[in-house]
């Protein structure tokens, strides 16, 4: 019995937060645009709304074990700060 919980625990461990990319875990609400460039460098993808909110994109590949991967940072600010964002790929 103790050995099936112990997998269990690690199992929900690696399947929970072991695995999760680090991003995942931060919230970038109220960041502003300077910190977020500051972080990957100038956008690869900008929009400004007419009600004054701008989107960011931030996209990168790199190449790990023979395949090719993908990762874009979305950003919305209002205000001058992130009011909302999520990740898409391999972040």
């Amino acid at each position: 019995m103790k050995r099936f919980l112990l997998s269990f625990y690690i199992l929900f461990f690696l399947t929970s937060c072991g695995l999760t990319p680090v991003d995942a875990k931060k919230d970038y609400t109220g960041y502003t645009e300077s910190q977020l460039v500051s972080m990957w460098g100038v956008p690869t993808g900008t929009y400004k709304t007419n009600d004054g909110k701008l989107f960011l994109d931030f996209e990168r590949s790199y190449d790990a074990g023979g395949n090719t991967y993908k990762c874009k940072r979305s950003f919305v600010l209002q205000n001058s700060k992130v009011v909302s964002w999520k990740l898409l790929g391999y972040c």
